[in-house]
């Protein structure tokens, strides 16, 4: 739990809040990961809650026609200065 700034005209400049925070792999290629903000003591409301939810999907992307992996700068020689 901690407070955050309501940034509200009316109530409150500052509300209790609680965060929780979830991910569940669904299979080796699919991630969802949920965030969910429940406020107290807002105004006019039994309880606030803001759920966020973020579905990952893994991508096989072919690498460059050069023939080298597609990571871009990792495999990138730099010289030394």
């Amino acid at each position: 739990s901690f407070h955050t700034l309501t940034k509200s005209y009316f109530g409150p400049a500052y509300a209790k809040a609680t965060k929780v925070q979830r991910a569940v792999q669904l299979s080796d290629h699919l991630l969802v990961i949920e965030n969910e903000t429940s406020l107290a003591d807002i105004p006019y409301a039994d309880r606030f809650r803001v759920v966020e939810r973020w579905i990952v999907e893994a991508v096989r992307t072919e690498g460059p026609a050069d023939g080298t992996s597609g990571r871009g700068d990792r495999n990138r020689k730099t010289r030394d200065t």
